[in-house]
């Protein structure tokens, strides 16, 4: 039988999601988030123009008008879904064929790249988060009771390292995309061994059944006239039980199979009616 029919490959739908379709989403989205990040740092205003209120008791910051806090939260939705995609795309059934998850822990480098690529995301988007409100804090609360105040802004750079860091997590995850792919290849092989090491069992435990047949029965057509004669059943008729009892003893020990004591029942019935 042919092995290649015991395994059929499954059929690929038009539809069905592929890794390079996951890996695409998570580059194009941490690109994205790196560019929002890059562009907030540059227009990002070094600090406000404070302004004394009329009754000279406090400072007011003025601000010019910038898409700064715009482009933080872009940054911070791209981000995050370049992470959820990422997370999505190494444990997804590619072509309907799930991995159960504690396998792919089960390799060391993919479990050291998870929890590095985990923490990085979670840093990336913290920082993008806190730098972002921090500046939108800043514009909101632009009244300030102390008169030295320098109407200041987000601390510079903060965007930028936040950026960088958001497109270091995406490569990660794309990273841990590859060693997934190869811990589910490696882990269908498996199973395919498996399967085809089971199969060959099976299939020689039943060749070796019909050659033991087969082997017994054309034995067995040689040898039971000689053993099991009517008249010498008859000549111990006396002492039929030991008799007997010798009997299926010696003839087990030459045939020692099923078919042996099959036709070895049959005989003795039928001597023990002609006695």
């Amino acid at each position: 039988m042919d092995r290649g029919s015991q395994f059929p490959r499954p059929r690929h739908s038009k539809m069905a999601i592929r890794i390079k379709t996951m890996a695409y989403a998570v580059a194009v989205f941490g690109v994205k988030s790196f560019i929002y990040g890059i562009v907030a740092e540059n227009k990002k205003p070094p600090s406000g123009n404070p302004q004394i209120s009329t009754g000279g008791d406090h400072i007011i910051c003025k601000y010019p008008s910038d898409p700064t806090v715009v482009l933080g939260f872009l940054s911070v939705a791209s981000l995050a879904v370049s992470v959820l995609v990422g997370h999505f795309s190494v444990f997804y059934p590619y072509n309907g064929k799930s991995v159960p998850r504690y396998v792919f822990f089960r390799s060391m480098t993919f479990f050291v790249f998870f929890l590095v690529t985990s923490a990085l995301s979670m840093l990336a988007a913290g920082m993008l988060f806190w730098v972002t409100i921090t500046e939108l804090l800043h514009l909101a609360d632009n009244v300030h009771q102390d008169m030295n105040t320098t109407c200041p802004t987000a601390q510079s750079g903060l965007f930028g390292g936040a950026a960088f860091l958001a497109l270091s997590a995406s490569l990660f995850w794309l990273i841990c995309l590859m060693l997934a792919d190869d811990v589910r290849t490696e882990y269908f092989e498996e199973q395919e061994d498996r399967q085809a090491e089971a199969f060959t069992t099976d299939y020689d435990a039943k060749q070796q059944g019909e050659t033991r047949d087969m082997t017994d029965a054309a034995y067995l057509s040689e040898i039971e006239p000689q053993l099991t004669p009517v008249a010498r059943v008859r000549s111990i008729s006396k002492q039929p039980l030991a008799a007997l009892n010798r009997y299926h003893k010696y003839y087990y020990s030459v045939t020692g199979s099923a078919v042996g004591r099959s036709i070895f029942n049959h005989r003795i019935h039928v001597d023990m009616a002609n006695i």
